[in-house]
């Protein structure tokens, strides 16, 4: 038994942390009153900590990561397997964040879907910037000039050796895209024009 210097409360060995130096092996405060000890120092002294900390990692960032990856590839298999613990454990919640994610942001789910079938068939598949698909969104129909339900529609299409980039892409409304399907645009006009 040992009387705490922060609380004086007598109490067993193992509410105590262990320091050499200290009075039979212990230190003089107990878990708690370090605890709340520390707590309270951190909240005076966020800002200075923070400045340290950012000035240690400033001064030594190569070799932080450097031991960062170091320990990666060291625990590799530990990782990949918490990692196929937590997928398996947490299965139906993250389902149900991508099926509401792509309910959400159907564009997205389309360009994911046309970059997918692009690198099956590798015909080479290009970054798209939200920027680029916003502004293909908020064009009109490339070929009736429509602005309601525009679409991505591949100009030559992924199944002919299109590619996946935003120079292949163009506006298209729901009736055009559908119509053209896996055509070139050759093909499409002029399949149209035998129609009238």
């Amino acid at each position: 038994m040992k009387i705490c210097s922060g609380c004086n409360e007598l109490k067993t060995f193992d509410y105590f942390y262990k320091n050499k130096s200290g009075k039979y092996g212990y230190t003089a405060w107990c878990k708690v009153c370090v605890s709340k000890n520390g707590k309270a120092y951190r909240q005076k002294n966020c800002e200075r900590i923070r400045e340290v900390k950012k000035s240690y990692y400033q001064s030594n960032s190569k070799k932080i990561r450097e031991s960062h990856k170091a320990y990666y590839y060291a625990n590799y298999e530990r990782f990949k397997e918490s990692k196929k613990a937590y997928r398996e454990a947490n299965l139906d919640r993250r389902k149900k964040y991508y099926k509401e994610y792509m309910t959400a942001n159907p564009e997205k789910n389309r360009e994911k879907s046309s970059a997918r079938r692009a690198k099956i068939l590798s015909n080479g598949v290009f970054k798209i910037t939200n920027k680029d698909l916003k502004k293909l969104y908020n064009s009109s129909c490339l070929y009736c000039g429509s602005k309601k339900h525009i679409q991505m529609d591949h100009i030559i299409p992924i199944i002919k050796g299109g590619r996946h980039s935003i120079g292949n892409l163009a506006p298209a409304c729901g009736k055009c895209n559908q119509s053209k399907g896996a055509k070139l645009l050759i093909e499409w006009r002029g399949k149209k024009s035998n129609l009238k």
